[in-house]
């Protein structure tokens, strides 16, 4: 049975979670990487002191995906440089 989403039930000494939780590994898996890549979608949320943790995986998230497609970008373009000057 889903939980309404404006409750905290399933509460715990440092977090409650709310929303459509059923409690098993895959719906934290997808909590933390619909965080982790910032979309945000909201169907599952933190409330308590948890929240926190959800704003650091939030711009951890941010600046890992922009570092990794710079860094891809930057070796790419080494890889295009040295077969340029090798052909």
């Amino acid at each position: 049975m889903p939980l309404p989403t404006t409750s905290c039930k399933l509460s715990s000494a440092w977090a409650a979670w709310g929303g459509h939780l059923e409690g098993d590994l895959l719906d934290y898996v997808y909590f933390s990487l619909a965080t982790y890549t910032t979309l945000g979608v909201g169907d599952l949320h933190l409330c308590g002191a948890m929240r926190l943790i959800v704003v650091v995986e939030s711009l951890n998230g941010l600046v890992l995906i922009g570092w990794s497609a710079s860094f891809t970008y930057l070796t790419m373009e080494e890889l295009w440089d040295s077969e340029a000057r090798g052909a």
